[in-house]
């Protein structure tokens, strides 16, 4: 299936091949890039080209088609945004003659209707991936860590009597492909790493080093709160190395200590979701959806019908109820009340190093080579649990400053 930006040339039909075992390869012809999908055929063990794909901005479609057919290929020009092409892709299905690809759709869909606390435009590049797959192309592992702020380049080291712990692309409740193939979080992994670390007698300070746009806000609050609570153990400080948005905020936030490197962006906290539409694209299909159900809700925003009113409602409750959850968690971390983190840390929009200091989002301005340098010259002259009671900053705000009324609900 052609998307809006790409010719596309189909050389083996893709049910031939094994599963999951696509791969995106640049070439060049005439000076000008393409891109080759090629996967496993099934029994065999090398790669074989399936599809090209030539980006519309360099290739005109009388020249993408050319090369096609000089390789066999059937050449489907890049689709048009409006009209049938269109509404084919707003399904999620693929083009007449083709399979439709109905659960990735489904997926896609839920996925939207989620509450979410990440930036944006890293939910629109899953919706993107997702999509891709949908229409037969799989990214690279590598492509999709790319995107998405993952990959393995951030594993978990010791460092003297010092641990430290990614946090690291989107964060998800539990392990899945996305977490295996991306270099998401496992929120349950992270989790049990965490309580394996501050259980060693070995390790005296754990710092977090996070690189996450957010994720998902299932397991996020649990996360935080297993943090928050095991302060006094030992030391835990979080780093912002270089992006803890949303979600990854809301957990970083709880350690000890939060450090921004000097060109961090930290904050991002909001909870949203998503409805999509699709009656007006089925309709130009001259396909009608009729749900035969039991229980009042059990069909409320579903994708076949304009989002009425009261399931509206519905969607803004959970959301609200997410971000009244995820404020007064910051609130407790940071040793504020609930109205400073509503107004004044950013309102959902992430803000840089310097004006996280100032607004109270952070507690220091260093890379994490020098949390880790002065952490190892305290650890020389000091055991962890009196690091531990010296670096406790929000708990001490907590009992100075606070009142039982600062954390009510949003």
């Amino acid at each position: 299936m052609p998307l809006p930006n790409e010719h596309s040339c189909r050389l083996r039909d893709p049910g031939d091949f094994q599963p999951d075992s696509f791969r995106r390869m640049e070439r060049e012809h005439e000076g000008k890039r393409y891109d080759a999908i090629a996967g496993r055929l099934k029994g065999e063990t090398s790669l074989t080209e399936q599809a090209y794909r030539y980006p519309k901005k360099t290739w005109p479609a009388r020249e993408a088609c050319a090369h096609c057919r000089d390789h066999d290929g059937d050449c489907e020009p890049a689709r048009e945004e409006e009209g049938q092409g269109a509404a084919f892709a707003a399904l999620g299905t693929a083009l007449p003659g083709r399979p439709v690809q109905s659960h990735i759709a489904g997926v896609m869909r839920a996925a939207l209707e989620t509450p979410w606390a990440i930036l944006p435009s890293t939910l629109a590049v899953i919706m993107e991936i997702a999509s891709r797959h949908a229409a037969g192309e799989h990214l690279t592992p590598e492509e999709v860590a790319a995107r998405t702020r993952g990959g393995p380049g951030r594993p978990g080291r010791i460092e003297g009597d010092i641990a430290v712990l990614p946090l690291t692309g989107v964060i998800v409740p539990r392990a899945n492909l996305m977490a295996e193939v991306s270099g998401a979080t496992s929120a349950e992994r992270f989790g049990a790493a965490f309580r394996q670390l501050m259980a060693d007698p070995q390790i005296g300070a754990v710092v977090i080093d996070v690189d996450s746009p957010g994720g998902a806000v299932q397991g996020v609050e649990e996360l935080s709160s297993l943090i928050y609570d095991a302060r006094g153990t030992k030391p835990i400080f979080a780093t912002a190395n270089h992006l803890a948005a949303s979600a990854a905020y809301w957990i970083a936030s709880a350690a000890d200590e939060f450090i921004v490197t000097p060109s961090a962006e930290v904050g991002g906290i909001g909870v949203f979701a998503a409805h999509e539409d699709l009656s007006a694209a089925m309709e130009k299909l001259g396909v009608k959806t009729t749900y035969v159900s039991a229980g009042r809700y059990k069909t409320e925003a579903n994708p076949h019908e304009a989002l009425s009113g009261e399931a509206r409602a519905a969607i803004q409750t959970r959301v609200d109820d997410y971000y009244g959850l995820f404020v007064r968690a910051v609130a407790r971390n940071r040793g504020v009340n609930a109205a400073q983190v509503q107004e004044g840390y950013g309102q959902g929009r992430v803000v840089g190093a310097r004006r996280a200091l100032q607004l109270g989002m952070a507690d220091r301005l260093e890379t994490l080579d020098e949390t880790l340098k002065r952490l190892t010259k305290r650890t020389k002259s000091t055991n962890a649990r009196s690091a531990a009671a010296e670096t406790d900053f929000r708990r001490r705000r907590m009992r100075a400053d606070q009142s039982p009324a600062g954390l009510d609900r949003p």
